[in-house]
């Protein structure tokens, strides 16, 4: 009994201690990301237009960045603010980002970036839409949408499968419609709220921006 205690006990401090380094390891990565952030937004022209979530799709002339690190300019957790100064930028922009952070995560990045941009400057989300989904359900044309005609996705094969798949696949948290997105940006502090076809803004900077077929639900909010 006593060496049953004795490595229950080791085992508990092992992992105190494991737990610890990781929470070492992440502040310092948190650390070196901000002060890379720092150098990168010295050398563009200011103010800003920053590019969140840009996985692979890199934009000329913006700040790309990324949760990975080696895919942008510099990697970011978008559960913390982000390293850059109040009123530092223009545009912020995101495609099929917005979807993939809970609820709390999202409110408080959206509240980043009313802290983020200087008076005038706009906010482009661009995300699947819960509409166009619970449309599609009752759709008998439901197998049409341009995501379902890509290969890993020639599985789905009900209506039900495709609605729960568009719901929880890829990271998915939390899916929005007009009237949900648009409180919450009304929280966050934004007053002018715009929706917009996909490619299409009245900001000339903004337009052509999006690769995604299914971004359905494009908002557009200014400081």
């Amino acid at each position: 009994m006593r060496l049953s205690q004795s490595r229950m006990k080791l085992t508990s401090i092992t992992r105190r201690l494991h737990d610890a380094a990781g929470r070492w390891e992440k502040r310092n990565a948190r650390i070196r990301n901000a002060r890379k952030a720092a150098r990168v937004y010295e050398r563009f022209p200011h103010p800003v237009r920053l590019h969140v979530g840009c996985a692979t799709v890199l934009l000329n002339g913006w700040i790309n960045t990324d949760y990975y690190d080696g895919v942008g300019e510099f990697a970011w957790d978008a559960n913390d603010p982000y390293p850059l100064p109040a009123a530092s930028c223009q545009f912020i922009y995101n495609e099929h980002f917005f979807e993939h952070l809970p609820r709390e995560t999202g409110a408080r990045f959206l509240t980043d970036a009313y802290r983020l941009l200087i008076p005038d400057g706009v906010l482009r989300v661009a995300t699947p839409s819960l509409e166009e989904i619970a449309r599609q359900y009752g759709s008998s044309e439901w197998r049409e949408q341009s995501w379902l005609k890509l290969p890993h996705n020639s599985g789905i094969a009900t209506p039900c499968e495709m609605v729960n798949t568009a719901m929880r696949a890829w990271g998915h948290t939390w899916i929005y419609d007009h009237e949900e997105l648009h409180r919450y940006m009304e929280t966050a502090g934004f007053r002018t709220i715009r929706y917009c076809r996909r490619g299409e803004s009245e900001v000339p900077e903004l337009r052509g921006l999006e690769t995604r077929e299914d971004s359905l639900l494009i908002c557009e909010a200014v400081r």
